[in-house]
């Protein structure tokens, strides 16, 4: 599991690095972030209690989750596991064009 959760994070280390440097070849693609940062331009998702919401996903128990980000949450991010939700310090949100 842990070696999972390295192999994610190195993955997404790269393919930011490639994003800011090169731009996307999509319309789409997952940057990786650390705490409440928010990439310009990141995907919204919604809004919770007059906050707004932010497309992401994190990797967790050995998969990867789909989830929320925002500076309003704690850690920054939350996923949705086992009808709970988990704090996550490190996400990949989801910047358009």
């Amino acid at each position: 599991m842990i070696w999972g959760a390295q192999a994610w994070i190195k993955e997404a280390q790269a393919n930011t690095q490639r994003y800011y440097q090169q731009g996307s070849t999509s319309p789409v693609a997952w940057v990786l972030v650390h705490g409440k940062q928010i990439p310009q331009n990141a995907i919204v998702g919604g809004k919770e209690d007059n906050n707004t919401l932010y497309v992401a996903r994190a990797f967790h128990e050995g998969g990867i989750q789909v989830g929320k980000a925002s500076p309003s949450f704690p850690k920054g991010g939350i996923i949705g596991f086992k009808r709970d939700e988990i704090d996550v310090s490190s996400s990949r949100l989801l910047p358009g064009k």
